[in-house]
């Protein structure tokens, strides 16, 4: 069975991945001959998308299989189908975000939360790296999350009155598996009475529900009249009661219970009826770790594992989940922690605050955890070698060691872990070659990693991975071509190579049907853009900056409708810029800087009405700046230094509202400063300098609120500059500008 933190929820849309399910349009339940029930059906959300749920309850145990696609509202859970206490469980993913010209992944994470009434959804800790405007959030499809709990199967109500005259409670109780849930209450109870004069027991606990262990909870009362109203008061007063092993029920006699006449109380509580192996485990962890203040439950022996913080148990008490992330875990994990059997989600890594875990070493035989899936030791200083052994983990789906200091070659027996969906081996010690025995891991979707001393080339053999989605690999020592025989990835959606890769671009790359995000930036690839890349009809990220890529710009990727970045800066691209690029409707990044473009400043160009970012810079670009790129609504940053533009500043630019940085440096541009560009009120820098521009500042550019740097040196400004203007002027142009005396 698949947990949530393999399940295939990736991207910004999961982050806030909640069932958000609005009016139910089906529901079926049934049942089949071998005792497990089924109860499924689909909501329309409330932007009218469909989401489907399938629940099966064999005994106590529920698994949910669930395909949520909305943030917006809740769903709640069945009768009989709902967890005995409130579930947890972590999810996982990855965010790529392309802003500012260096990509970079982050890690999401997120909790779902089940409660004992039903509610389903998305607990807090949620986490997204992206900027405001430029995002590319990848696995945005959701497929399926599941997730399993136990619940209720057995029940048992009474009332309790010790035939005394003004004495009126009730007791109930549910059972699933070893869990038992109890809520005990009473209107108007002698509490000192029956704790101190006459102590015997309120009621006994019916067979099959009673306590392992004697458990004794504190309770709060509030003092009430014999007939049970309300006194003017309404005072509070602390209790306890004990349930002991034998299920007898009674007050415990205590000094704060002098002078206390009826009480009126509810309270709930939990205990188990068996007490779990695996609760010597956990407590050879306290060892291992700060819990002051972090962790509830933890080594009392009369709370139930399942209510122990950060630990989630099937109905026979064993511990299924850990989610112990940034607890404050240090040192080596007991050795008797690979007797958890039942293991199946470990994490042991960072949290959503960024508070991490300094675990140094783990248990050499933690191979014998047969049925975990998910283990998470990101942030852990643990150093030891990649262990072979883990290849006999057969149910593992997913692994992550970022940020780690494992190190050594990569085991070619990982090959065996079938299973696997997702290994995370960012910022790790990774030497040697990648080994190309894991072309044959069929159900592998993410592999992420970088070192500086991995080495090899790319391995041909990894186009046979089937689900392959995402591929990050990141280092300095990878060399080689990039394989041709990649374009048979059917999956791959995301791709990032930043090596020292050499050759030319694939022409059968642009045959992969599904990539989204491609990132080629700064290797040693050279040759010509391919035109066939134009059918890459699903790509909105294409980074390739830093290269030794030569020719021209292909004309027909004005067919890449969902481009929203496109990175080409510093390479030795040459031609003219294309004035069909002018399609590209989704563009909002485009550079182009440092390369040997020539030509004018296509006008057709004012249609990317998206475009926020465009580098231009250091090209051998001529003619005059187009008067009708006003239309670039969204414009933020301008960049067109280092050309041979000539002719006058275009008032009309006054309409790029959004501007914030403007370079026209070095160039041979003239005339006078518009008055019009004082209402640009978000610009924060203008460069100007290195033109034949004369006359002076107008006036009206000290409304300029935002403005930080304005630099206008080595032009032919008659007059001197006003001297309010030199915090403005970057320290190295002010001996080129006069400032006038204040």
């Amino acid at each position: 069975m698949k947990t949530i933190a393999t399940a295939r929820v990736l991207a910004a849309v999961c982050l806030c991945t909640v069932l958000a399910l609005g009016r139910p349009n089906s529901v079926v339940a049934q049942a089949d001959g071998s005792g497990t029930h089924t109860h499924s059906g689909f909501f329309v959300t409330l932007n009218g998308e469909e989401s489907s749920f399938v629940l099966y309850r064999t005994g106590a145990q529920v698994v949910a299989t669930l395909q949520p696609v909305s943030p917006e509202g809740g769903f709640v859970l069945p009768e009989g189908y709902r967890p005995m206490s409130r579930v947890h469980r972590k999810a996982e993913g990855r965010l790529a975000d392309p802003d500012g010209g260096e990509p970079w992944l982050s890690d999401i994470g997120y909790t779902m939360e089940v409660h004992p009434d039903g509610r389903f959804r998305y607990s807090g800790g949620a986490r997204e790296y992206s900027s405001p405007s430029l995002q590319m959030p990848y696995g945005a499809e959701v497929e399926q999350i599941t997730m399993e709990w136990f619940t209720a199967t057995e029940a048992a109500e009474g009332e309790f009155d010790n035939l005394a005259e003004h004495h009126q409670g009730r007791y109930r109780l549910a059972k699933g598996g070893v869990y038992v849930s109890a809520r005990l209450s009473a209107s108007r109870s002698p509490v000192q009475h029956y704790a101190r004069v006459d102590p015997v027991p309120l009621f006994t606990v019916p067979e099959g529900f009673r306590p392992a262990v004697t458990v004794t909870r504190t309770v709060v009362g509030t003092a009430v009249h014999a007939d049970g109203l309300d006194t003017e008061a309404r005072t509070e007063h602390v209790f306890r009661v004990r349930i002991s092993s034998d299920g007898d029920v009674a007050y415990v006699d205590a000094p704060a219970l002098d002078g206390v006449g009826y009480l009126g109380y509810a309270f709930e509580t939990a205990w188990e009826t068996r007490i779990s192996q695996d609760r010597r485990v956990l407590e050879d962890m306290l060892d291992t770790a700060d819990l002051d203040n972090v962790l509830t439950g933890w080594g009392r022996p009369d709370v139930p594992l399942e209510d122990w913080q950060g630990v989630g148990t099937n109905a026979d008490g064993r511990v299924t989940h850990l989610n112990l992330s940034g607890v404050g875990l240090r040192g080596r994990l007991p050795s008797s922690f690979s007797n958890l059997s039942a293991l199946r989600e470990a994490h042991l890594g960072r949290d959503e605050s960024y508070s991490a875990n300094q675990l140094t070493a783990l248990p050499g035989d933690l191979d014998r955890l047969a049925n975990l899936q998910v283990l998470d030791l990101s942030h852990n200083p643990i150093d030891a070698p990649f262990p072979p052994a883990w290849s006999r983990l057969h149910n593992l789906q997913s692994l992550n060691l970022r940020d780690t200091k494992y190190h050594g070659q990569l085991p070619p027996a990982w090959a065996a872990l079938l299973n696997l969906e997702a290994l995370n081996l960012i910022e790790t010690g990774v030497a040697g070659i990648l080994p190309s025995e894991w072309s044959g891991l069929p159900n592998l979707q993410r592999l992420l990693i970088t070192s500086a001393s991995l080495g090899g080339s790319l391995p041909e053999s990894w186009h046979a991975m089937p689900r392959l989605k995402v591929l990050d690999i990141r280092g300095r020592g990878v060399e080689g071509p990039l394989p041709a025989g990649w374009s048979r990835m059917p999956n791959l959606e995301i791709l990032i190579l930043r090596n020292q890769l050499s050759g030319s671009l694939p022409p059968e790359w642009g045959a992969m049907p599904n990539l989204r995000y491609l990132d080629l930036g700064h290797n040693r690839l050279s040759g010509p853009l391919p035109h066939t890349w134009s059918r890459l009809e699903q790509l909105e990220v294409l980074w390739l900056e830093g290269n030794d890529l030569i020719g021209s710009l292909p004309v027909n990727w004005k067919d890449l409708g969902q481009l929203r970045v496109l990175s080409l800066g510093r390479n030795r691209l040459h031609g003219l810029l294309p004035p069909e690029w002018g399609a590209m409707a989704n563009l909002r990044y485009l550079d182009l800087g440092s390369n040997r473009l020539s030509g004018s400043l296509p006008r057709t160009w004012s249609r990317l009405e998206q475009l926020e970012v465009l580098w231009l810079g250091g090209n051998d670009l001529i003619g005059f700046l187009p008067v009708n790129w006003k239309d670039l609504g969204q414009l933020r940053v301008l960049s067109l230094s280092r050309n041979r533009l000539h002719g006058l500043l275009p008032t009309s630019w006054h309409a790029l509202g959004r501007l914030e940085s403007l370079r026209l440096s070095n160039n041979v541009l003239v005339g006078g400063l518009p008055p019009q560009w004082s209402r640009l009120q978000r610009l924060e820098a203008i460069r100007l300098d290195g033109n034949g521009l004369s006359g002076t500042v107008p006036e009206s550019w000290l409304d300029m609120d935002n403005l930080r740097l304005l630099d206008l040196g080595r032009n032919a400004f008659t007059e001197c500059l006003p001297a309010i203007w030199q915090p403005y002027h970057p320290r190295e142009s002010q001996a080129e500008v006069v400032f006038c005396d204040s």
